[in-house]
Order: structure tokens, then sequence, then C-alpha cells
């Protein structure tokens, strides 16, 4: 699987390290890709990321995919990255425990 993926961004393209992708967020026909330094926005879905991002990605909740090797920590129904708490749904909840177990 790939290592990098470019992002296009006002006509330019960014290319994004896999292992700096904290998580992604789908906000309408838009996906916003979160890094340490930066939050790329593109258009398109989650399920389009989700099926061309390795398997360090998983999908906690219908909004979001995250980097599970930049999980820190699962409390109830929230997993921890970087102090940000990104919500678990209940349909995703048992594909990531069985993940982190």
């Amino acid at each position: 699987s790939p290592e990098f993926v470019f992002i296009k961004s006002d006509k330019e393209f960014h290319k994004v390290e896999l292992k700096e992708i904290l998580y992604l967020k789908a906000n309408d026909n838009y996906v916003r890709i979160i890094t340490p330094e930066k939050t790329h926005i593109q258009a398109g879905s989650l399920q389009s990321w989700e099926e061309q991002l390795s398997n360090d990605f998983v999908r906690v909740h219908k909004s979001y995919l995250i980097n599970l090797s930049k999980a820190e920590k699962v409390s109830g129904n929230r997993v921890f990255i970087q102090g940000e708490e990104i919500p678990i749904g209940r349909a995703y909840r048992e594909g990531l425990l069985n993940r982190i177990q």
C-alpha cells in the first residue's frame, strides 16, 4: 500500500505522508485530512479514502477515519488523538475494539 498521497489544494498537489495523518473527517462532499501541521480539505467521500488508505486506518464513526497508530486512548465512546476527542459510532465500536485487542 502507498506511503503517501497527493492532496490537491488551490490547483497544487501537496504530498502528505500517511504516517503523518492523524485522522480524516467527512463534511458533506468534502473530507478534512488532519495532520499536526495542517488541515487539508479535499472533495470526495470518506468511503473512497477508506478504500485507498492502508490498514493503519480504521473507520470509527460515519464521519471519522482514524490513523490507528496515532490513537492514544479509547475511553467509553471516544478515542483520543493528540488531545482531540473523536466519537466512536455504535456500528464501528466492535471493529475498533477487535483491532486494538
